[in-house]
């Protein structure tokens, strides 16, 4: 699901000299759950969009990805 906050968000943390660096999920569902598929795919696709060369070689992703249930 396309986040539509997310051009305002871009430009806010802009003009702040800052930068996106995660993404949030929120539950309100008190039964145990899972992230579907799609935001799966978000967050892989996220991560890969915001990865930078380790000094140590290896790509790693520089953003967050958190999961918060009530």
């Amino acid at each position: 699901m396309e986040d539509p906050f997310r051009p305002t968000v871009d430009i806010i943390a802009s003009s702040l000299s800052l930068e996106r660096v995660g993404y949030i999920f929120t539950s309100l569902n008190q039964e145990k759950t899972f992230l579907t598929g799609d935001q799966v795919k978000t967050i892989a696709a996220l991560q890969q969009e915001h990865s930078v060369d380790h000094p140590c070689g290896p790509k790693v992703s520089k953003f967050i990805t958190v999961r918060v249930e009530q």
